[in-house]
C-alpha cells in the first residue's frame, strides 16, 4: 500500500484488476460485434459487398480516431475515471440498439458505438500508466498483462458470437420485436457491457487515488450536460456519414491521406531515434492493414462457401438440408427424402425480411399453408420426411419470395 497526496491509500493491484476486467467486457463486446458486422449488412441487410466493405472502412477509421476526443475530455473536462464511464455506458448503448430487429436502428447503433469506443479507448490504459507512476520496469510488466485482457475478451467473443448466429431456431420474442440469432448474438456484446459496468460500479473505490486532474475536481453538472449534448451530436454525425456512401469513400480516404501526411512529417522533422520508432510504427501498420484485409477476404469466402455447398440459405442463418450423393442444382417436383419424385432437392422459401422456411417435399409445403391460413406468415425447419416444424413468427413481415431451387 502506498498513500496518496489526497491521503487515499493506493491499491495498485486491485485497482489493475478492476481496470483489467472492464478491458477483457469491453473488447469482448466490440470485437463480437465487429466478427458478425460485414456479413449482416451483406446478407441481412442486402447492401452490395462493396457498400458494406466501404461502411465498415469509414466505421473503423473514425472508431480510431474518436479517441482524441476522449482523451481531450479525460485530460480538460471530465476525468478519466469519469469518461471511461461514459464511453463504457455509450458502448453498450449502442450495442442494445444494434441488437434490435429494425433495419432503422443500424446507422444510429453504429454512431454510437464509434463515439463510445472513442469516449473508452483511451482510458483504461491512462489509468493503468498511473498506477505505479514512475516506475518503468513495474510499469512494462504490468502493461503485457494488460494486453492480455485484449487477446482473452476478443478470443472468446469472437468464438462465441458467430456461435450463436448459426443457431437460427434461437428467437426470442419480446412484444412486437422478434429477436431473431443474430440479433441475440449482438445482444450478447450489450450483455458484456454491462457486467463490465457493474463489476466497474462494485470495485471503484480502488481507483479513486488515481486519474487526471479533473477526476479530483467537483464535477459540473452544466459542463457534463455540454458533453452530453456534443457528444450526441458527434453520434448523429458519425452515423450519417457512414449512412451516404460518397462521404464514407471520402472519410476513408481522408484518414488514408493525414497517416500518411503524419508519418512522412515525423519521418523529415524527427530525430534518428525518433525515425527509427516511426518506422516500425509504418511496418506494423502496414502488417496490420494487410491482415485485416485478409481475415475479412477469408470471412467472406467461406460464408460463401458455406452457402454454396450446403451450409446455409442465401440471406438467412438456417441450416440447409441437402440431397444425399448430388449437389447440383435441379428444379425439385416434389417427393421426400427417400427418392421419391423426380428430385428430392432441397425447397427453401424464404421471406423478404430474410427470414423464411426451410424444408422441401409437399408435405412442408402443406405444413406450411395450413399454418399461414390459421395465423399468418410462419417459418419451418423441414423434417426427416419434409414435413414442417414450426420455429416461429416472420417479424410481420408477411411476404415471401417464389420458392428458390438449389
Amino acid at each position: 500500500m502506498e498513500p496518496s497526496a489526497s491521503g487515499v491509500e493506493r491499491h495498485p493491484r486491485k485497482a489493475f484488476l478492476v481496470l483489467f476486467a472492464i478491458e477483457i467486457w469491453e473488447r469482448f463486446g466490440y470485437y463480437g460485434m465487429a466478427s458478425l458486422m460485414v456479413l449482416y449488412m451483406v446478407e441481412r441487410l442486402g447492401l452490395p459487398d462493396a457498400r458494406a466493405d466501404i461502411i465498415w472502412g469509414a466505421f473503423s477509421a473514425l472508431v480510431y480516431a474518436m479517441p482524441m476526443l476522449g482523451g481531450y475530455l479525460a485530460d480538460r473536462v471530465l476525468g478519466a475515471r469519469r469518461t471511461l464511464v461514459l464511453g463504457a455506458t455509450t458502448l453498450g448503448l449502442g450495442y442494445v440498439l444494434l441488437s434490435i430487429p429494425r433495419s432503422v436502428a443500424f446507422f444510429p447503433a453504429m454512431g454510437i458505438i464509434a463515439l463510445g469506443n472513442g469516449l473508452f479507448k483511451v482510458n483504461p490504459n491512462n489509468l493503468v500508466s498511473r498506477l505505479y507512476e514512475g516506475q518503468l520496469l513495474k510499469l512494462d510488466i504490468l502493461f503485457t498483462i494488460y494486453y492480455m485482457s485484449l487477446n482473452i475478451g476478443s478470443f472468446v467473443s469472437v468464438l462465441l458470437a458467430p456461435w450463436i448466429k448459426d443457431h437460427p431456431s434461437w428467437t426470442i420474442a419480446i412484444g412486437p420485436l422478434q429477436f431473431d440469432s443474430w440479433h441475440l448474438a449482438f445482444g450478447v456484446s450489450a450483455i458484456g457491457l454491462t457486467l463490465g459496468l457493474l463489476q466497474y460500479g462494485a470495485f471503484q473505490s480502488a481507483l479513486r487515488p488515481y486519474g487526471t486532474a479533473p477526476d479530483f475536481q467537483k464535477l459540473h453538472l452544466p459542463k457534463l450536460g455540454a458533453v452530453l449534448g456534443g457528444s450526441l451530436l458527434v453520434a448523429v454525425l458519425v452515423s450519417e456519414i457512414i449512412r451516404h456512401r460518397l462521404v464514407a469513400l471520402g472519410v476513408v480516404w481522408l484518414f488514408a491521406g493525414l497517416m500518411i501526411a503524419i508519418f512522412l512529417h515525423l519521418l523529415a522533422r524527427g530525430e534518428r531515434r525518433e525515425r527509427k520508432r516511426v518506422a516500425a510504427c509504418i511496418v506494423f501498420t502496414a502488417m496490420s492493414m494487410v491482415c485485416g484485409f485478409l481475415d475479412g477476404f477469408a470471412t467472406r469466402a467461406r460464408a460463401l462457401a458455406w452457402n454454396r455447398h450446403g451450409g446455409m440459405v442465401p440471406g438467412d442463418g438456417s441450416r440447409a438440408l441437402r440431397r444425399r450423393g448430388d449437389r447440383r442444382p435441379r428444379e425439385h417436383t416434389g417427393g421426400d427424402d427417400r427418392g421419391g419424385g423426380d428430385a428430392p432437392l432441397l425447397h427453401p422459401c424464404v421471406c423478404l425480411a430474410g427470414r423464411g422456411c426451410v424444408g422441401f417435399g409437399s408435405g412442408c409445403d402443406r405444413a406450411r399453408a395450413a399454418a399461414e391460413a390459421a395465423d399468418g406468415p410462419t417459418r419451418f425447419a423441414g423434417g426427416p420426411r419434409g414435413m414442417g416444424r414450426r420455429l416461429g413468427g416472420c417479424s410481420g413481415c408477411g411476404e415471401r419470395t417464389p420458392p428458390l431451387a438449389w
